[in-house]
């Protein structure tokens, strides 16, 4: 298989480095050749999500974006983020739920550094609660109304999509919190293994649990009934928003396996007929894998589709010397010197001169860009102060008229 119809993906918090094409992963170490591809984790993610007509334009959306993420989410302007967006229209309205996406860039730097211990570049950065939509773009899984709930050691979340279209993801208790609660409830210390090995060999399953481990059942069945009453507010949300009767299926298991009783559980909180599923869905199984196998899939749908939407990446690839205007027409005085023995000296001197004319103009561009886009964002201020103002002003005159027309 060509290195150009495959991807390397790492992995920073399983330390996974993978190779996927389309005959499945194969663990690698040498990725130079390779498009590079990881995620961030989902607690890293600002989300924000606001309502607009379908009419707007996306000039019009971007500012709205970018305003709507420093004023009312939060956004500091001493810092940088990339920011990303996806807009959800609506079914019965003409208008769109817009969800916003951000990553402060210094915060997630020190949690990436195993992906820079292998290389300088960046080519896709992924979130991993769109990941999901490469099962279906793969047709490993056909459309349908999906909650997809990743459960492990300090990352847990949920992503709803409803006919093979992402819809919304929440954060959930990691395994962490988890065993914290439970110590709390039982005053035992339990270890991350042992409540990995509780949950895989009892679970939820009383049956399974002694006399002198109920108080543990308990517990663990309060902890979980507050995760799912959580998860089962959530779909109903969705439900009323995008418009659909129930959840058909669950995609839960953690990296040691499905949760024992758990398909019991969830009949008793309102999502009886839902199919409950494990995650691991290809046919070439890892079972401590599963997540990584999914990004990975979702970055090479991307590449192969010159999808570039949704990368977050703050790492790019620069091009080569002489694949730029100033490198190829270096290469052309240079062709022409060994050619014709033409001034050499003077040639050389005027390729160093125009790369730093490039630079010096590169930085000035980045410089009035960044200008331009701060004034943007104080006229925009500005235009809505003065329409504050303006309300202000009319609702002065009327009460004046009003207060005139009493003294009358």
């Amino acid at each position: 298989m060509s290195v150009k119809e495959a991807i390397a993906y790492i992995d920073p918090f399983s330390k996974a480095i993978i190779k996927t094409d389309k005959n499945g992963f194969e663990s690698i170490t040498n990725i130079k050749k390779y498009f590079i591809g990881s995620r961030v984790e989902f607690e890293d993610i600002i989300t924000y999500s606001f309502k607009v007509h379908n009419s707007i334009s996306k000039e019009e959306l971007d500012i709205q974006v970018e305003l709507k993420m420093y004023e009312d989410a939060g956004l500091k302007t001493d810092k940088q983020y990339k920011i990303d967006y996806i807009k959800k229209e609506l079914d019965y309205e003409e208008s769109s739920i817009i969800e916003v996406f951000a990553v402060d860039i210094e915060e997630i730097k020190p949690k990436l550094s195993f992906i820079f211990e292998h290389t300088k570049r960046l080519d896709f950065l992924a979130l991993p609660n769109l990941s999901f939509q490469s099962l279906y773009n793969n047709k490993i899984l056909s459309p349908q109304k999906d909650i997809f709930i990743y459960f492990d050691e300090n990352e847990a979340f949920l992503a709803i999509y409803k006919d093979g279209k992402y819809l919304s993801s929440s954060s959930l208790n990691t395994l962490n919190e988890i065993a914290q609660e439970l110590q709390s409830n039982i005053s035992d210390k339990i270890s991350i293994d042992s409540l990995r090995e509780i949950l895989k060999e009892k679970g939820l399953d009383a049956k399974r649990y002694d006399d002198s481990e109920i108080t543990l059942y308990n517990a663990l069945h309060s902890v979980f009934e507050k995760i799912f009453n959580k998860i089962n507010n959530i779909a109903m949300h969705n439900r009323s928003i995008f418009g659909f009767d129930t959840v058909e299926r669950i995609f839960l298991s953690t990296v040691d396996g499905r949760i024992r009783g758990l398909r019991e559980f969830i009949k008793t909180i309102d999502l009886e007929n839902v199919e409950l599923r494990d995650f691991n869905l290809f046919k070439q199984k890892s079972e401590k894998q599963f997540l990584e196998h999914i990004v990975a899939s979702y970055i090479l749908y991307k590449k192969k589709t010159n999808d570039w939407t949704n990368n977050i990446t703050f790492v790019k690839k620069s091009k080569p010397f002489f694949k730029t205007r100033i490198g190829s027409f270096g290469l052309f005085l240079i062709f022409a010197f060994f050619i014709f023995g033409a001034y050499p000296i003077y040639l050389f001197f005027l390729i160093i001169n125009l790369a730093k004319e490039k630079n010096n103009l590169q930085n000035r561009y980045e410089i009035v860009q960044n200008k331009t886009r701060n004034i943007k964002r104080e006229i925009d201020r500005s235009k809505i102060n003065i329409e504050k103002i303006d309300n202000a002003i009319k609702n002065k005159k009327i009460k004046f008229s009003n207060l005139y027309k009493s003294i009358n």
